[in-house]
């Protein structure tokens, strides 16, 4: 995960063996991406259109 926030420096560091002890389990990654998606708002600020990103495919293709 990219965290762009100086008040989460260092959370990638953090000692989660008590938690796993405690039985802490992780989700599949395509889980958390499906999860994701579905809870993801398009908005005209972010990402690129669908046109676009369909263009960039074809070329990629050729």
């Amino acid at each position: 995960m990219w965290l762009n926030d100086s008040e989460w420096v260092g959370m990638h560091q953090a000692d989660v063996s008590r938690a796993l002890r405690a039985g802490l389990a992780f989700r599949q990654l395509e889980d958390t991406i499906r999860g994701t998606l579905d809870a993801a708002e398009t908005t005209e600020e972010a990402g690129m259109k669908p046109e676009r990103e369909q263009e960039l495919l074809k070329a990629l293709a050729q």
